[in-house]
């Protein structure tokens, strides 16, 4: 699981929502495989993933808002 949820090199303030959301995107075909622990796995992978998308958007909606206040930029204009 580890070595599935490193993301490499990402860009932006939601790089990370965007790169577990192509993970989960990817991991989502595993869930019709023949093998049944695979399903499971997926399974919990997926909701792993589906966690950590949360808490990564909430932290970069975060961030961003904190940033906006802190230089003085305004809803309208971002």
């Amino acid at each position: 699981a580890v070595a599935i949820e490193s993301t490499g090199a990402m860009s932006g303030e939601y790089g990370f929502v965007d790169a577990y959301q192509r993970k989960r995107t990817e991991i989502e075909l595993w869930k019709n495989d023949d093998n049944a622990r695979i399903r499971a796995f997926a399974d919990w992978l997926i909701e792993t993933l589906d966690r950590m998308i949360v808490t990564e958007k909430q932290r970069a909606d975060e961030g961003l808002a904190l940033r906006k206040y802190k230089f003085g930029v305004s809803d309208e204009e971002s």
